[in-house]
């Protein structure tokens, strides 16, 4: 069949559409609500047994820096994320700091960029938009991939890691998280898959009820 030209035009006008709407939806970072909690479980990915279980609740914005308090099996415990909603590391020696910039703002579908940690460089790219199902419920997510190297001082070994989050913007969080290091010759090993079971507001009731 033929297109004809009004055809063609209502399919490019469709297309710019399209683009505008993936623009549009774009996000830049959240603002958090004190008293915020996600609860989190982390499990071994080849036998699905629990490796980690905590909590964070969000207290507020500390010198420009998202506050939260932590609890997990070994206490209570203070966490910090940047302006831009990543995690970071201070070399107590130096006072250098390293920052996992997973996230550049705005958030958009087919960004990549790449960041020095210590081992060397790691590649992020934003790879698509997901609606993914939780323990927590079902969320509108940004899938986000993170490819780096790994190596062990105690046994000289080395290898590549890759990392897959699933971010939701209406909550201001990863909702899944799954991780997995590799040998050289490619053999998967320490594979960890992290889930939000539960996620509360001050002016809401947990999810799923006690």
């Amino acid at each position: 069949m033929k297109t004809t030209i009004k055809a063609k035009a209502i399919l490019i006008a469709v297309a710019m559409f399209t683009v505008l709407s993936a623009n549009a939806a774009d996000v830049m970072p959240p603002v958090l609500t004190p008293g915020s909690t996600y609860e989190f479980q982390r499990v071994d990915g080849f036998t699905g047994i629990e490796k980690q279980h905590w909590t964070l609740t969000f207290k507020g914005m500390k010198n420009g820096k998202y506050a939260y308090d932590g609890i997990n099996n070994e206490g209570n415990y203070k966490f910090f994320q940047n302006k831009d909603l990543n995690s970071f590391a201070v070399n107590k020696k130096t006072g250098d700091i390293t920052e996992y910039q997973i996230f550049k703002w705005p958030l958009t579908v087919g960004e990549e960029h790449v960041y020095q940690d210590r081992i060397g460089p790691v590649t992020v790219s934003v790879q698509a938009t997901e609606k993914v199902e939780t323990k927590a419920g079902v969320f509108d997510t940004y899938r986000i991939k993170r490819n780096g190297s790994w190596y062990s001082d105690e046994t000289n070994r080395r290898g590549p890691w890759q990392e897959v989050c699933w971010y939701a913007p209406s909550i201001g969080s990863f909702v899944k998280i799954e991780s997995s290091y590799a040998d050289l010759l490619g053999r998967r090993y320490n594979w960890v898959k992290t889930e939000l079971i539960k996620y509360t507001t001050p002016d809401t009731q947990p999810f799923p009820a006690n």
